[in-house]
């Protein structure tokens, strides 16, 4: 009989990812003249520090008891840009404290103009276009070196972490540069809770894909999924025993979902199994429950199915 992983429990907590509203505050700090990568057209950035202001909450460190989350010293976010179709990239420095208000303040070597000038005035002085995004964490895979698709990859190797899987992305305002960069969550969260000191690895895996490459598109109401490039159905997470963890996994719909759980030596130690299909919306924590020591049976009838399959 194949055993139920989710039954009817599920937190939603859209409050804890919630958009976080960054006030784009150009501070007067000393211009470095650091030109970026090797571009036919090296842009000059300044080092320019940026004000975040938590609009409801953000996502690096998440308090399981009231669903509330904070910035943590240490943090950092990653621009990507395009100005006149070349790309670039760079990452703020790490932040050094958060301000008894809950702000945090991030410098980056970012060209200044994105606070200066709407895209139309840009192009008004003879440039041809402009366009900034940014991710956190700083660490998350994203190219924009065609300065067209904007391409975030989901790990498919994670360290369980929340503040790795909380994957977020903004897109600035070109109409308006003094506009909030708002903050809002690509990904939904699985919660697992690991029962066993021994263990060392988690796989999950389905029959739909969950992590790799994706062509993410912007909208009003969020970043979401285009296209998938180089897609992955299993997620592999290292584990450090007993404990609570985050594994981030694109939006959709979760078929077949096998969670198997090893030990230092690579051995199979516990695993569970899902016979429902298990819906995962962007700023969701879906709950899969506690893995222990001990097995599934892994020999089942799958409901409306035609005969035994086994998931061994």
């Amino acid at each position: 009989m194949k055993m139920n992983l989710i039954g009817n429990e599920e937190q939603i907590m859209k409050n804890y990812l919630a958009i976080l509203t960054l006030g784009l505050i150009l501070m007067p700090v000393s211009c470095v003249n650091e030109q970026l990568g090797d571009k036919p057209n090296e842009v000059p950035t300044e080092g320019t520090t940026f004000k975040a202001v938590f609009a409801d909450g953000t996502k690096t460190a998440l308090d399981e008891g009231t669903g509330k989350v904070s910035w943590e010293k240490g943090d950092a976010v990653k621009f990507v840009w395009e100005l006149d179709k070349e790309s670039y990239d760079a990452v703020s420095d790490a932040l050094a404290d958060v301000k008894q208000d809950g702000s945090a303040e991030f410098t980056a070597a970012v060209p200044s103009v994105f606070l200066q000038k709407t895209e139309e005035e840009y192009k008004k002085d003879g440039g041809t276009s402009l366009h900034l995004y940014a991710a956190y964490p700083a660490s998350v895979d994203v190219d924009y070196s065609n300065a067209s698709d904007f391409i975030l990859t989901v790990p498919s190797e994670q360290d369980g972490k929340f503040a790795s899987a909380s994957i977020a992305l903004a897109k600035w305002n070109k109409t308006a540069p003094s506009a909030a960069l708002a903050f809002k969550n690509l990904c939904g969260l699985l919660q697992v809770k690991i029962a066993d000191a021994n263990a060392k690895k988690l796989v999950i895996t389905s029959s739909t894909d969950i992590a790799g490459k994706a062509s993410i598109t912007f909208a009003d109401a969020g970043p979401k999924v285009k296209t998938m490039k180089e897609a992955s159905k299993s997620i592999s997470v290292t584990l450090n025993g007993e404990g609570t963890y985050y594994v981030a996994v694109y939006p959709g719909e979760l078929e077949d979902v096998y969670v198997e759980v090893f030990d230092a030596s690579d051995k199979l130690i516990g695993d569970r199994v899902a016979n429902n299909s298990i819906p995962v919306e962007r700023s969701m924590v879906r709950k899969l429950g506690t893995v222990g020591t001990g097995f599934s049976d892994r020999f089942y009838v799958k409901e409306g199915g035609s005969g035994d399959k086994s998931g061994s």
